[in-house]
């Protein structure tokens, strides 16, 4: 264990996680959790002045404050209860009791794509379930929509990829209306079929409509949304009357500009909300909403990975999340760089509020087909999931 004694300002924190970053006054940047920051109370906001006593070199060799104390006096408070400790599980009962991940295979949508799985490096305490990890991680491509404050207007067409507007390529020479207040739904986003051949659809395209006004209200209503596979038989126009009920300007026909396709693991999120649905995973014990500490005896290379004087004491759920969250960090995702708004096919739904996974009647959970935000679901998005035995399509929209 390194000695410190410096002083510097807790710049980020995740009050749910208790994970953060501390800016020291020498310029240099200390991960801190929940483990060094439990000696305080009540849990430190942004901005306070904190006092690093130790660190450690932790993951790919990050360095952690095992040991902080307020760096200015603090007024007195009334000391609030404190949590229960998190149950335990040892090492080996986790392992024997958990050979497996995630039901990530068995959620999203294969790809017939080649791309190679997903490299990941070597991590001590995720090793039992790392080969899982890296060959079931889903085939994403990543999809541009450009931000209104780079426009990048096209003349839409059935073979190419677009979004807004007031033009569709469907099946039917009708515009979708709204099965709740039947006006014209908004253009979300149409995808040429060259784009979404490898994830179904047999030689056709998709395009996906909705209604803005009564999907606020009743989003996961089947009613509000229009999506599905489409033979571009008829250039669908939007009627004039009705008036626009998004949440956005009236905006031209945009350009949808597909990335490479990549292999993309879930994010901490997508695996505590998960948990819920599949409690019986590794990844629900380690990083769900009731996640476990764990304690060892370890495995030789995860005690040696542990700090020396540390190595008996169990490892709690804040820093299992923690550790994971930078091993993943290490593996590019799919979010754009450029300004614009994201969307992607395949893959996991990023959601924002609670797993909304849909049914088939017939053949159970759906896998999802297509995240948009594209500007038009706040800090939300449009789920599009399909059946892969029927092929049936269901929305489900966050805002």
């Amino acid at each position: 264990m390194l000695a410190a004694m410096s002083e510097g300002t807790l710049t980020e924190l995740d009050p749910i996680d208790a994970l953060g970053w501390i800016d020291m006054d020498d310029g240099s940047r200390v991960r801190v959790g929940g483990t060094a920051l439990s000696a305080l109370r009540p849990l430190p906001e942004v901005g306070t002045r904190l006092r690093v006593l130790e660190t450690q070199a932790g993951f790919r060799g990050v360095l952690k404050a095992t040991r902080v104390e307020w760096a200015e006096p603090q007024p007195p408070s009334a000391a609030p209860a404190m949590a229960p400790e998190p149950p335990r599980v040892t090492w080996e009962k986790l392992v024997a009791r958990h050979p497996r991940w995630s039901d990530l295979d068995a959620v999203s949508v294969p790809a017939a794509l080649d791309v190679p799985p997903l490299e990941l490096p070597q991590h001590p305490l995720f090793a039992p379930w790392r080969d899982e990890l890296a060959r079931t991680a889903p085939v994403v491509v990543p999809l541009s929509v450009p931000h209104s404050s780079r426009p990048a207007d096209i003349e839409p067409s059935p073979d190419v990829s677009f979004a807004l507007g007031d033009v569709a390529f469907l099946d039917s020479p009708d515009w979708p209306a709204c099965g709740l207040c039947a006006a014209p739904m908004e253009m979300c986003i149409q995808l040429s079929p060259d784009l979404v051949r490898a994830f179904g659809g047999d030689g056709a395209g998709f395009a996906a409509l909705f209604c803005f006004a009564c999907g606020a209200r009743a989003p996961r209503d089947p009613s509000v949304a229009w999506a599905g596979w489409t033979r571009a038989t008829h250039r669908a126009v939007r009627p004039a009357s009705g008036g626009h009920h998004a949440s956005r300007p009236a905006c031209p026909t945009q350009a949808v500009t597909a990335r490479a396709p990549m292999r993309v693991a879930p994010s901490n999120d997508w695996y505590r909300l998960r948990s819920e649905r599949d409690p019986d995973a590794a990844a629900s014990v380690l990083l769900g909403f009731d996640a476990r500490a764990v304690e060892g005896p370890f495995p030789p290379a995860l005690s040696a990975w542990l700090d020396d004087d540390e190595w008996e004491r169990p490892l709690h759920p804040e820093e299992v999340e923690g550790e994971f969250q930078a091993w993943m960090e290490q593996v590019p995702g799919p979010a754009p760089r450029d300004g614009s708004f994201g969307a992607y096919l395949g893959g996991v739904p990023g959601w924002d509020q609670s797993d909304d996974t849909p049914r088939c009647d017939a053949h159970g959970a759906m896998k999802l087909l297509l995240d948009h935000e594209g500007g038009q679901f706040l800090d939300g998005a449009l789920h599009v999931f399909t059946c892969g035995a029927c092929g049936r399509i269901r929305c489900v929209a966050e805002f």
